[in-house]
């Protein structure tokens, strides 16, 4: 996978059983705002945590792997 030097956004779909769209803001000039450690695997911080209608998703990626919180 190859990536900007300078990511803007992070897109993905969502570990959970609904599968939905997860927008993670990469730019540390607004909040709130994810860091990619590593690319390959994927560890990104702090954790993501949406709330939805079909309930929520709270969750870190950390080392390619989804850990549920």
């Amino acid at each position: 996978m190859a990536f900007d030097k300078h990511p803007k956004w992070l897109a993905f779909d969502c570990p959970c059983k609904d599968r939905h769209r997860v927008l993670l803001n990469l730019n540390p000039n607004r909040q709130p705002a994810w860091t990619i450690h590593t690319q390959a695997p994927l560890t990104i911080t702090p954790s993501i945590d949406e709330t939805r209608a079909s309930g929520r998703c709270h969750y870190f990626l950390q080392n390619g792997q989804v850990v549920w919180v």
